[in-house]
């Protein structure tokens, strides 16, 4: 999938919102998380706050590339590999996605409309998509 100009730019600019509150965008997003999922609290540290600020500079990398494949491509495969090692699968990546357009429309409120969150989704589900792929392919090898 690829995503338009207009989407790329409406997930850079409501990212850019959210920047002040990353923190507390990151815990709104696992405490979401979990609650969706709680079988994948326990691969993580008690202390969730090194990895909220992991997770979204993850997300801002990701908006970053959108547009240079190359890139983007390059950083879902690190990505992959981590997520890979830990047997991540469909059903915690739905729940990803679910936790994460939560948070992001709690924390960006009224200027979180459907249209920035569809552009999210799209952002989302196709990086997932590519994860998974890689990720079912390292395990296979």
């Amino acid at each position: 999938m690829i995503m338009t100009e207009k989407q790329i730019a409406l997930i850079r600019e409501s990212r850019d919102q959210l920047t002040p509150e990353l923190e507390e965008t990151s815990a709104a997003f696992y405490e979401d998380l979990f609650r969706r999922a709680p079988e994948l609290r326990a691969l993580f540290r008690d202390d969730l706050s090194g990895q909220g600020m992991r997770f979204m500079s993850a997300v801002s990398v990701i908006a970053d590339n959108l547009d240079d494949p190359a890139q983007l491509d390059d950083h879902v495969s690190l990505l992959a590999e981590g997520h890979a090692q830990f047997g991540i699968e469909e059903p915690a990546y739905r729940a990803m996605e679910e936790a994460l357009i939560h948070a992001f429309a709690n924390a960006l409120g009224d200027q979180f409309t459907s249209e920035v969150e569809h552009a999210w989704r799209s952002a989302f589900r196709q990086v997932s998509d590519q994860m998974r792929v890689r990720g079912a392919t390292l395990r296979s090898n």
